[in-house]
């Protein structure tokens, strides 16, 4: 039975999205792949529960599959029975990454419809090493719906290499037009900016030194303003006070309108953004200068929103996959095997955070405890609703 002729048990107690089944059935099968008696998508979906369940390895989602075998069924036909622990291995060894991420990427963005401010930024997975020096060999950049909390999708790139060779090619898999782009300190290019904007986006690059004098320069350009105590000069304007566990935190942030000479660089860039951060506890104050430009004619609270919100894909997506999936200590060699392990954790992943918070107040990692003990609970996260856009 091919991929596309998988026959699902009862329509009326389905509890995968409809979304999930439309996308991963279309993977296409490589030789290998047929060889096994069983389904492609079957052998997809009892690694997507298993993983969403708490298992890191075949071993793992081999008992998975043994234990939950009746519940398989219900959506299943499981002809040939329960894959084997080498099945899976072999499958997902052989399994074309690019086409899994390809089919990624479609379902992720048909979950959220749409969203207003993507986070780009990139992780190095810690497992996956080169057999010829026995280090780390894998950087995934990925792309993160700051207003959904939904990943939408990644591309790898490789230690010899960086980010700034990944981020052109993520930014044309993905939905840019109207959206928000931040992007850390090495993705303020030239060309990045002008690759957003001739994509109908909007770019908002944090700024080091990587980008000849042009922080120099904003920041030289602040230190002045500050040095007239702002007199005489447009700006716009917003301060916010936190207290507690002992310390105040206060973060002013100021927004200019960028001047003639940086528009002739830079495409369409409209502000010039500092955010100074500062932190008591008892007697002792740090403070720290941060520099952003935006092609965006968001106002200052906008902005601010935007920078705090981009940090959101370091907290919300990397530490979470790092600590409910334990990423970096999952061992793999580089090539077909730890993209796709990858892309499967983040199919996982994406399920899960998707349950409504307000209903389920735990962590990804007691979501996935949850979800084994409980077969209604994961029938409720495999449920997330496929949206058109």
């Amino acid at each position: 039975m091919s991929s596309d002729q998988i026959e699902w048990i009862d329509d009326s107690q389905k509890a995968v999205s409809v979304g999930f089944i439309e996308y991963f059935k279309l993977i296409e099968d490589t030789k290998q792949n047929r060889k096994t008696g069983h389904n492609l998508l079957e052998i997809i979906f009892i690694s997507v529960c298993a993983y969403i369940c708490g298992a890191n390895s075949w071993d793992g989602v081999f008992e998975f599959a043994k234990t939950r075998e009746s519940w398989l069924r219900k959506y299943i036909p499981l002809e040939n029975g329960i894959p084997s622990r080498v099945t899976y291995w072999r499958t997902f060894t052989t399994l074309n990454p690019n086409s899994f991420q390809n089919k990624f990427r479609e379902w992720a963005n048909s979950l959220i419809g749409s969203t207003k401010h993507i986070a780009i930024d990139g992780k190095v997975l810690r497992g996956v090493y080169d057999p010829d020096n026995q280090k780390s060999s894998l950087i995934l950049v990925s792309a993160w719906a700051t207003d959904r909390g939904i990943l939408l999708g990644q591309v790898k790139t490789d230690v010899k290499s960086n980010e700034i060779t990944a981020i052109p090619n993520l930014l044309d898999v993905i939905h840019v037009k109207d959206c928000l782009i931040s992007i850390d300190a090495i993705g303020c290019q030239v060309a990045i900016a002008s690759k957003i904007s001739d994509l109908g986006g909007d770019y908002l690059f944090s700024l080091k030194g990587n980008q000849g004098t042009l922080k120099n320069d904003v920041e030289h350009f602040f230190q002045d303003m500050i040095a007239m105590n702002w007199e005489g000069f447009d700006y716009q304007y917003i301060e916010s006070v936190e207290k507690g566990h002992g310390r105040i935190d206060s973060r002013k942030v100021y927004l200019v309108k960028a001047d003639t000479e940086m528009k002739v660089k830079w495409a369409k860039i409209n502000s010039l953004v500092l955010v100074i951060s500062s932190r008591k506890i008892k007697d002792k104050e740090s403070i720290e200068y941060r520099y952003y430009v935006s092609s965006s004619d968001m106002k200052v609270d906008e902005l601010s929103a935007a920078i705090r919100r981009h940090w959101s894909i370091e907290n919300g997506f990397h530490w979470s996959i790092d600590v409910g999936f334990r990423e970096d200590r999952q061992v793999a060699q580089i090539g077909n095997l730890s993209e796709n392990l990858a892309v499967l954790r983040r199919i996982a992943f994406n399920y899960l955070n998707q349950i409504d918070r307000s209903d389920c107040q735990l962590s990804i990692e007691n979501k996935r405890l949850k979800a084994a003990m409980s077969t209604d609970f994961l029938e409720q996260v495999l449920a997330m609703k496929h949206e058109s856009k």
